[in-house]
């Protein structure tokens, strides 16, 4: 049986953000979360921590992120992780990154639909720049 989470539905970058960023605006350290979607975009179940990095960094493993959405019979993703210094700015790991996971998410058949970056009180989608 799966849980969704009852009315919740990303159509846009807007959307995922509203529902994390109280989670992740303030930390001190790079979190990195997913939120599993249906073939509608519903989310289903809660938002997945990944994985907790340091003041800079995070290191994300594919098998990580995937793990949820397969068990989950997730049909795409949102990758949300934050910035504490609250520039939200692209680095080129999270280029590479969000490359390398997107090739993956090919492989399994799960649509990486935006990478989502969390500043102290804004957001930088992937999928609003045209890099997805």
């Amino acid at each position: 049986m799966r849980a969704t989470i009852k009315g919740i539905v990303i159509n846009c970058a807007e959307d995922a953000y509203n529902l994390v960023h109280k989670r992740l605006s303030r930390k001190e350290q790079e979190d990195f979360l997913c939120l599993v979607l249906d073939t509608k975009h519903n989310v289903v179940g809660p938002a997945v921590h990944v994985a907790r990095g340091t003041l800079s960094s995070v290191q994300v493993v594919a098998r990580d992120v995937f793990r949820e959405a397969v068990r989950r019979n997730g049909a795409a993703i949102v990758m949300v992780h934050n910035h504490p210094s609250g520039d939200v700015e692209l680095s080129p790991d999270d280029r590479q990154l969000t490359a390398k996971l997107v090739a993956g998410g090919k492989l399994l058949g799960i649509d990486v639909l935006d990478h989502i970056v969390v500043g102290s009180d804004s957001y930088m989608s992937f999928a609003e720049r045209g890099l997805i």
